[in-house]
């Protein structure tokens, strides 16, 4: 990434640099830009020697040629650099109907590596030397995308997972608010009950309170991977629920209206409880 951030920032103003007639481009200022002429082949105005360029791999030079197709070169990068680096990628791009925004370099380097767990996923299925651990990953992706299965399941294995784990969740509303009151009279039982329920949910793979993560030392990259811990979030940015507009109001009515409908998937699942909120009620709490 270090040679593609390197073009990204220095791309506007190594074209405001250089000088522009017309439609003829002459000699850029910046062996960046003398790059990325090359790559559009338009070397025209390259300087001779080769050794001006930062990058000469197929591979970089396919970045630059890349990124110049992005670009919208009839508008004049002093005037509005932005639409300069980006135009071309803002008027033909099309945001894929599952995906609310889009990152052009991050979001298209996840998406080809998803595809290429996949088809690692889909060779260990049929891959008869595939290793135990290739086995057992591969099975569990084919459990996760069985619809059928998954169908006829319904909220079954949820349910599982809360009467074994979680079982305080499934309580009616009215003992739960009876509790509250006995834990807000006995501060060193509430901060016990605080503690295993806190653990439970970790434990349940639910981050309560904040979360945990691995990624490598930021300081020190050198160093193996180092444990990171944060706070949890809510469902939705934190702002959505301050903020007045009209669209943080419409995405959060369409959060509590979703998150209605799947509790009114738990009530049908559980059957009804005497005390039990309703869904609306829960979906605002």
């Amino acid at each position: 990434m270090g040679p593609l951030l390197m073009v990204v920032g220095f791309l506007s103003l190594a074209a405001c640099l250089s000088a522009t007639s017309g439609n003829t481009a002459v000699a850029p200022a910046t062996p960046i830009a003398a790059n990325l002429i090359m790559a559009a082949g338009e070397d025209n105005g390259a300087p001779e020697d080769k050794s001006m360029y930062p990058c000469v791999s197929r591979d970089c030079t396919m970045v630059a040629g890349g990124m110049l197709n992005q670009m919208d070169r009839k508008t004049d990068p002093c005037d509005d650099a932005y639409q300069h680096t980006c135009g071309r990628f803002l008027e033909t791009f099309e945001l894929p109907d599952d995906e609310t925004t889009w990152t052009l370099s991050f979001n298209d380097i996840n998406k080809r590596n998803s595809n290429t767990l996949k088809q690692l996923l889909e060779d260990a299925k049929t891959d008869a030397n595939a290793d135990q651990w290739d086995q057992m990953l591969a099975a569990l992706h084919s459990n996760c995308i069985d619809t059928e299965k998954l169908d006829r399941e319904g909220a079954q294995p949820l349910l599982d997972l809360l009467n074994e784990e979680l079982p305080w969740l499934l309580r009616s509303h009215q003992d739960l608010q009876d509790e509250a009151k006995f834990m807000e009279a006995n501060p060193a039982k509430r901060g016990k009950l605080t503690a295993e329920r806190l653990a439970a949910f970790h434990l349940a793979g639910l981050s309560g309170f904040f979360g945990f993560s691995i990624y490598q030392n930021t300081k020190n990259p050198e160093k193996h991977n180092t444990v990171y811990i944060a706070q949890s979030g809510l469902g939705l940015e934190y702002g959505y629920y301050n903020r007045e507009d009209a669209v943080s109001a419409k995405v959060l009515a369409s959060y509590e209206s979703h998150m209605t409908r799947l509790f009114d998937l738990l009530n049908a699942a559980t059957g009804p409880k005497t005390g039990n909120p309703s869904s609306a009620e829960r979906a605002k709490a």
